[in-house]
């Protein structure tokens, strides 16, 4: 994201207030999943939230293939949205990781955050590298994978509405 914001829009010493400004759209989806968890529950969220962030994503996608420059608040406006169906996602999916690892949570803990921050690194470096000067290959990172974590979650959560309902 300092790649395009820098070298592509060229914002300067903006670029931490405007990330910061999309970052605020994560704080304020923790906010809102505060206060709706306990009504609609972890799983339904993370499964809509991560179906939002793929729409999201591929409809600016399609915006970015059919516009020669989408511009600098078209991106702020893609990464704020993105940034608020990952706010929900977040703290949701990290409780699901740790659901059943309640006796050894904190071990539990270390090896969820070992496993996410190998696998962002994985994915981040190549994603990264693919930098040509436009937006295109993390638009495209980000569709490629909400369309695999969307995929995870909804595999993943197959049996739970089954053991929930009990």
């Amino acid at each position: 994201v300092q790649q395009i914001f820098q070298d592509t829009f060229q914002v300067g010493k903006w670029f931490p207030y405007l990330f910061a400004t999309m970052a605020l759209f994560i704080g304020a989806a923790s906010l809102l999943n505060s206060r709706i968890v306990m009504r609609f529950g972890m799983q339904k969220i993370v499964t809509l939230a991560m179906g939002y962030s793929l729409m999201v994503s591929l409809v600016y996608l399609v915006v970015c293939l059919l516009a020669d420059d989408p511009g600098l608040i078209g991106f702020m406006a893609w990464g704020a949205f993105s940034f608020f169906g990952l706010g929900l996602c977040f703290g949701n999916i990290n409780a699901l990781a740790m659901e059943s690892l309640g006796h050894i949570a904190g071990l539990g803990a270390a090896v969820v955050g070992f496993f996410s921050s190998s696998i962002a690194i994985l994915i981040g470096i190549p994603l990264g590298r693919a930098y040509d000067g436009s937006q295109l290959p993390l638009i495209t990172g980000f569709t490629v994978m909400g369309m695999i974590g969307l995929s995870l979650v909804l595999w993943a959560g197959r049996d739970s509405t089954v053991h929930h309902k009990n």
